[in-house]
């Protein structure tokens, strides 16, 4: 994808997924006021524009397959990418960062009581996340997901 002045923010974002980091730190929005052009929105912060596209080309050039832009893809390869690529990561990790954040908080919780309550919101992150995964892992829904992304790319006409 070639990038301009006149290229949108969120389509940048959508093609380069590394961009966002470039976009954060100059504080461009590449969400809800993405449908910018690049140009534009760095002005408005105060960015050279060919400073910032020789930046994302840098983060564009640091991209890995995991990276992939699913844009046209098929709604289940989506799905399968973030279950092996996000959900095994985070099943592994959960685990060991509770037992690390209570280790933290009980040998020095008692001269700095934000690690009690980082524990405290660590614990509560890992309740609402653990059955979110499985949410997103139960093979109904994978099946209804998929079945509506076939319908959508029918009415569109794609295969």
């Amino acid at each position: 994808m070639e990038i301009t002045p006149d290229t949108l923010v969120a389509d940048i974002a959508a093609h380069h997924p590394r961009s966002i980091e470039v976009f954060e730190r100059h504080g461009i929005d590449f969400c809800c006021g993405g449908h910018r052009p690049l140009g534009e929105a760095c002005r408005e912060h105060g960015a050279a524009v060919e400073a910032v596209a020789a930046e994302i080309a840098a983060a564009a050039a640091r991209e890995v397959p995991e990276d992939r832009v699913f844009t046209d893809a098929p709604l289940g390869a989506l799905l399968d990418h973030i279950v092996s690529r996000y959900h095994l990561a985070l099943r592994e990790d959960l685990p060991r960062l509770g037992r690390m954040a209570d280790k933290v908080a009980e040998v020095h919780g008692e001269r700095h009581a934000e690690l009690n309550d980082l524990a405290a919101v660590y614990r509560e992150l890992r309740s609402e996340l653990e059955p979110h995964l499985a949410v997103e892992e139960d093979p109904r829904v994978v099946s209804l997901n998929a079945r509506a992304g076939a319908r959508r790319a029918s009415a569109a006409g794609t295969p």
